[in-house]
């Protein structure tokens, strides 16, 4: 169970998380997640990567070049 292997330890504060992910298939993952980002207006980024092609979104730049 995810659970029995999850470990906590005190934060000051919840600004940034990131966690790793591996589902039953092997499939490897990671998530950051930030509060605070400075420089950044109120940023969505997502990016899925995979052997042979990636997809990305940023919604500050929502149009490719």
């Amino acid at each position: 169970m995810i659970a029995d292997r999850v470990t906590h330890s005190p934060a000051p504060t919840e600004d940034v998380v990131t966690a790793r992910l591996a589902t039953a298939g092997g499939v490897l993952g990671s998530l950051t997640v930030s509060q605070v980002a400075p420089g950044r207006k109120n940023r969505l980024f997502l990016e899925i990567s995979g052997a042979g092609t990636s997809l990305a979104f940023d919604q500050e730049q929502p149009e490719p070049p």
